[in-house]
């Protein structure tokens, strides 16, 4: 028993260094950190389902029996094992084993997700940018008469005649009629 929950105590130190790490990697989306974090957590959901297996054999085999294997001495206080054992309900053990296995597969199944969305991205942003480096498209825009240039009458330009004209020396342009 001291052995399980040591390990378990290990495994969860690990995740949670393993967790800092896949942080890091998702907000600088890198996708080789992610890829690694993923790796470990794979690693470490199969060393939990080792634990909660391990831990759910040792109830049912040490809680029925009595003798030396029970006994665990703290300090100067000895325990028995196997009837603490007895004192904690089926139920209870199986939920505390498979609860922490679940959770880590669920948070497998988001990273993977996660890694996949990135590899998308990443394969969408080179296949467009290739494509506009390779063979760019252009769009033609259909003629109408916005499109066209305008069109220019036949008339003069009404300023451009001499009396219209800014320049003309018949009127005095500073606002007095003197010439």
């Amino acid at each position: 028993m001291k052995i399980t929950l040591i390990v378990i105590g290990v495994v969860y130190s690990v995740s949670a260094l393993i967790g800092l790490t896949g942080l890091i990697g998702a907000l600088a989306k890198k996708l080789g950190a992610i890829r690694t974090y993923l790796f470990v957590l794979y690693i470490m959901l199969a060393v939990q389902i080792a634990v909660a297996a391990l831990t759910i054999i040792n109830y049912y085999r040490l809680r029925g029996t009595s003798g030396s294997n029970c006994m665990v001495t703290s300090g100067s206080s000895t325990i028995n094992v196997c009837e603490e054992y007895a004192k904690v309900s089926p139920a209870s053990i199986i939920v505390t084993a498979i609860a922490p296995v679940l959770i880590q597969a669920y948070a497998c199944y988001i990273v993977s997700a996660y890694k996949n969305r990135l590899i998308k991205q990443q394969m969408d942003h080179s296949s467009t940018s290739m494509k506009l480096s390779v063979n760019p498209t252009y769009t033609s825009v259909p003629v109408t008469e916005q499109g066209r240039p305008p069109s220019y009458s036949t008339t003069a330009y009404p300023y451009a005649s001499g009396p219209n004209a800014f320049g003309d020396k018949g009127y005095n342009h500073n606002g007095s009629d003197h010439v």
